[in-house]
């Protein structure tokens, strides 16, 4: 009987000892033929699709830009992520923009939303755009960091946001120097008389930045007083 017993339980642990797991290599080093699949949930496979709709954004949730919870913070610079390859005008933008920053050697002007860069737009500068703004009449547009400190929607243009150009660095240098800094440095739309779906061309402004009055009323919707703009060379 004792021997009838061992017998069993030697064959038991063969055969144990020979199975293969699903998912898991055999002792000859090959892939199983059977692995148990995972079942996706309606949620996680709306998400998927959502996702794969837009891959180059799938680096933050869609849901979020289209509701009300803010994407997650993002590292803000020339690397910043941006949704502008995959048609930004088809985002919502999820809330008031915290920063504007304006390239003008590639004249283009990003609105960030907690450091994600939430639309892009080719921008106008002033007539002379090469260089900072010194004085006025120079036709410069002004470099450096400045908050908007004012919004006009009864100027010679569509609509315009003024930012606190000159600042105390630029009265003093003026001063100094025994000229007018200028002022009046705006973000604004095309002018009141140019018929509606025409744009100036070119460099066009006084020192001013120029978009379309379409991107001006987004622009307009989403930005507060005392909001950042980054004017960089």
């Amino acid at each position: 009987m004792k021997q009838w017993l061992a017998c069993l339980f030697l064959i038991a642990f063969a055969g144990s000892a020979m199975a293969i797991e699903p998912g898991q290599p055999d002792a000859m080093g090959d892939a199983p033929a059977w692995t148990a699949p995972v079942k996706e949930s309606r949620a996680e496979r709306k998400k998927r699709e959502r996702l794969e709709a837009a891959p180059e954004f799938a680096v933050v949730e869609l849901a979020s830009l289209s509701g009300s919870i803010a994407p997650p913070l993002a590292p803000q610079g020339p690397d910043a992520p941006t949704v502008s390859d995959i048609s930004p005008q088809l985002i919502p933008i999820p809330g008031a923009i915290d920063r504007i920053v304006v390239d003008k050697s590639e004249r283009k002007m990003e609105l960030r939303h907690r450091g994600w860069v939430v639309r892009v737009y080719h921008v106008a500068l002033g007539k002379t755009p090469k260089g900072d703004k010194v004085k006025q009449g120079d036709a410069k547009t002004p470099e450096g960091v400045f908050k908007v400190n004012s919004r006009n929607d009864k100027s010679q243009f569509y609509l315009s946001l003024g930012i606190d150009y000159p600042q105390a660095r630029h009265v003093a240098k003026a001063r100094k120097g025994g000229y007018d800094p200028g002022g009046d440095i705006m973000i604004h739309a095309q002018p009141n008389q140019l018929p509606a779906g025409r744009v100036m061309k070119g460099d066009w402004t006084l020192g001013c930045i120029a978009v379309t009055n379409a991107e001006m009323d987004e622009i307009w919707a989403h930005t507060a007083g005392g909001t950042v703009v980054e004017i960089r060379p």
